[in-house]
C-alpha cells in the first residue's frame, strides 16, 4: 500500500467524523422532539443498553488492528466503560468502585475491598499504558486533523460534556443556579444521548484506522 492509499483512508476518516458528528446531533434534535416516554432514557432503558452494546462492537472491532498494535489495554478500557453504562460500577459492590468510601471506612468487608481495588488498579494501568503509548501519537495526528484522532478526540468531548450534564441541577446548586425540572429532564435525555455516541465515535476511530496500516502486520505485534 502507497502513502496515496494512506491519504484517501485518512480523509475517509475524516468524512466518518463528519457524519458521526451530525448523526450524534440529529439524534439529540430526535430525543428532545419526539421522545415523551422517559423509560426510554432511564437507567437499563434501551439508549443505556445501546450504549453499552456499542462498546462490545468497538472491542470486536479492535481485533481488525491486533497485527498494529497491543490491543489489551483498550479492550480493557472499552470493557470498563461499557459496563458502567449499566452501572456495574455501582450494583456488585458495597459503595462503588469509584467512591473513595469502597478502599476506607469499614462498611467494605476485606475479601470485596481488595477485588475492587485489583479491578480499579487494572483499569487505571490500561489508561496509564495507552496514554503512554499512543499519548504523543495520537497529539500529532490530531494536528494533522488525522480521521481516527479526530474520531477519538470527539468522544472524549462527549465524555466530557455528557458527564457535565449529568445531574445538572445539582451541580449549579452550589453556584446559585437553579434550573426547573424539565430543564434537568432536557439535560439527562441529552446526557444518555450523547454516551451513546461516545461508542459510536470510537468505532468510527478503529475503523478510519488505514488499511495500509492494518495490513502491514509488524513482525512483533501483539494482543
Amino acid at each position: 500500500m502507497t502513502d496515496a492509499h494512506i491519504r484517501n483512508d485518512d480523509r475517509r476518516g475524516r468524512l466518518g467524523f463528519a457524519v458521526g458528528l451530525v448523526a450524534i446531533l440529529v439524534l439529540v434534535a430526535v430525543v428532545l422532539i419526539f421522545v415523551r416516554d422517559q423509560s426510554l432514557m432511564s437507567e437499563d432503558g434501551p439508549i443505556e443498553i445501546l450504549s453499552a452494546a456499542g462498546y462490545v462492537v468497538c472491542i470486536a472491532l479492535m481485533f481488525r488492528l491486533r497485527h498494529l498494535v497491543s490491543i489489551l489495554p483498550f479492550v480493557v478500557t472499552l470493557l470498563a466503560m461499557g459496563l458502567r453504562e449499566l452501572d456495574m460500577d455501582k450494583r456488585p459492590f458495597t459503595e462503588g468502585l469509584l467512591k473513595s468510601r469502597q478502599y476506607i471506612g469499614d462498611t467494605v468487608g476485606p475479601v470485596e475491598r481488595i477485588v475492587s481495588l485489583v479491578i480499579l488498579l487494572g483499569i487505571i494501568a490500561a489508561v496509564v499504558t495507552l496514554i503512554y503509548r499512543h499519548g504523543r501519537t495520537f497529539l500529532a495526528a490530531l494536528k494533522r486533523a488525522n480521521g481516527a484522532a479526530l474520531c477519538v478526540a470527539g468522544a472524549i468531548g462527549l465524555v466530557v460534556v455528557s458527564k457535565s450534564l449529568d445531574g445538572l441541577g445539582r451541580k449549579l446548586e452550589p453556584l446559585g443556579i437553579t434550573i426547573t425540572e424539565a430543564q434537568n429532564t432536557y439535560a439527562g435525555m441529552i446526557e444518555e444521548t450523547l454516551e451513546l455516541g461516545i461508542p459510536l465515535m470510537l468505532g468510527i476511530a478503529i475503523l478510519a484506522v488505514p488499511v495500509a496500516l492494518v495490513q502491514a502486520r509488524p513482525a512483533h505485534g501483539g494482543t
